[in-house]
């Protein structure tokens, strides 16, 4: 019997494969638990056993290794003497614990969460990124928990994206065709674009689809309209940690490591876009100069309705013939 294990990431699992006969038998999940377990049936012992071969290869590839020392399969099914039995200890099991716990955390994230609604099974198998790309684990494991919380738009089994830029042109209420260089310049740095998740004060959080770690994570970039973007979290389980307050990244373990290998990986110049952002930062900071500056001149009612038609402007189409 073959068992692997993987500790990457904050992980903690196990995966396990035996042929018998024409029959090969695979079981995984959390270390210390019983786990999931699927049973497929071959032509051949010779077939059974290429297949198991594959499946080693394709989770030593995904940061599993070989664990010597590790207990059999019939360990799994004994009750654990400990109070934490049946509890997974990654860090997104343990996000997922508190939220089942408390039904929310203490994080800036805590009011936003919903009673969760697990994605059926069947869908969840069957769903990828887009291009017909896995998930990634942690975002996986989620998705089996709950599908009712901040989670993109699914066509066909896949997750639907969208460019980075249309997501900051969205957050921070810019018009693409007015600042053409910026948001070009975001295209060219970010080509494979994201989803967008919740955000934080005047920062967006883009889990960013270019790149992937060792154990098949996906970056969260942090973006400012004036800064460009950078590697915030590692990965989805580690910005949920941090947003429901479970695992501050202060105390996720290895996180500064993660946060460089990913960053290292994103490999991408920053100046583009912060170069390109400075006209933007100027233009909106002179305008809001200007109003602050025009206010105070008028009086009260006069300036009430001058605050009423500004935000009357600016909510208008920018194309129309009407008038104001």
């Amino acid at each position: 019997m073959a068992r692997l294990v993987n500790a990457t990431g904050g992980s903690n699992k196990f995966w396990e494969g035996e042929v018998s006969a024409k029959e090969l038998t695979t079981r995984w999940g959390a270390v210390g638990t019983k786990g999931q377990s699927k049973a497929e049936s071959f032509e051949s012992a010779a077939a059974a056993k290429v297949a198991l071969e594959k499946k080693i290869k394709e989770k030593l590839g995904k940061g599993y290794v070989a664990a010597a020392d590790a207990a059999p399969a019939k360990d799994l099914r004994e009750p654990a003497p400990t109070a934490t039995r049946g509890r997974d200890d990654s860090l997104i099991g343990r996000v997922i614990s508190k939220l089942r716990d408390d039904g929310g955390g203490s994080g800036f994230g805590c009011a936003a969460y919903e009673k969760p609604r697990p994605l059926a099974p069947d869908k969840l198998a069957k769903l990828t990124l887009p291009g017909g790309k896995p998930l990634s684990p942690s975002l996986r494991t989620w998705l089996a928990f709950t599908g009712s919380w901040s989670v993109p738009v699914m066509d066909r089994g896949e997750l639907q994206h969208e460019t980075v830029s249309a997501i900051v042109a969205r957050i921070f209420d810019a018009e693409p065709s007015d600042d053409e260089d910026y948001f070009d310049a975001i295209d060219a740095e970010y080509p494979a674009g994201g989803f967008v998740l919740p955000q934080s004060a005047k920062q967006a959080h883009i889990l960013y689809l270019g790149v992937t770690d060792d154990a098949g994570e996906h970056p969260i970039l942090g973006f400012e309209i004036a800064e460009g973007g950078w590697v915030k979290y590692p990965s989805f389980a580690s910005f949920l940690a941090d947003y429901f307050g479970v695992v501050p990244t202060k105390k996720q373990t290895g996180f500064a490591d993660a946060l460089k290998s990913q960053t290292a990986r994103l490999a991408k110049p920053k100046a583009k876009v912060t170069a390109a952002a400075k006209p933007v930062k100027a233009a909106r900071k002179k305008s809001d100069k200007e109003l602050e500056t025009a206010l105070p001149l008028l009086s009260g009612g006069a300036a009430d309705a001058l605050a009423g038609l500004v935000a009357i402007l600016v909510e208008a189409p920018s194309k129309g013939s009407g008038s104001v």
